[in-house]
């Protein structure tokens, strides 16, 4: 699965993302895969395998954070979902993969 995010405010540091089945969505023991990649040119791709066909969601988001845990810039989900005074549900950000061919799932920073 190729993730890419667009739209982010600078180049500065890492942008970290996480793949996540629906068992324990944004929790850490329910993250599949992990990556931080750099950024170039106010973007990021990250390239993740996943570990079968199935329902799977994205976050992705600055390590700094802020209050109440939220990223302080650059953050997001897949199927561009927006949190409204809580992260969005997984089946708001559900994106399918079927068998072994590759998906790509673009982004839009939240800042």
């Amino acid at each position: 699965m190729i993730a890419t995010v667009v739209g982010l405010r600078n180049n500065n540091g890492p942008l970290d993302f996480g793949l996540y089945s629906s068992n324990y969505w944004l929790q850490d023991r329910g993250r599949l895969v992990r990556r931080r990649v750099r950024l170039t040119d106010r973007t990021a791709t990250c390239a993740m395998n996943v570990p079968a066909a199935g329902t799977y969601a994205i976050a992705f988001g600055r390590v700094e954070q802020g209050f109440l845990g939220i990223p302080l810039e650059g953050y997001g989900f897949s199927n561009d979902a927006r949190p409204v005074l809580s992260p969005p549900s997984f089946d708001a950000c559900r994106i399918a993969q079927r068998g072994n061919g590759a998906v790509s799932v673009r982004m839009t920073a939240r800042n």
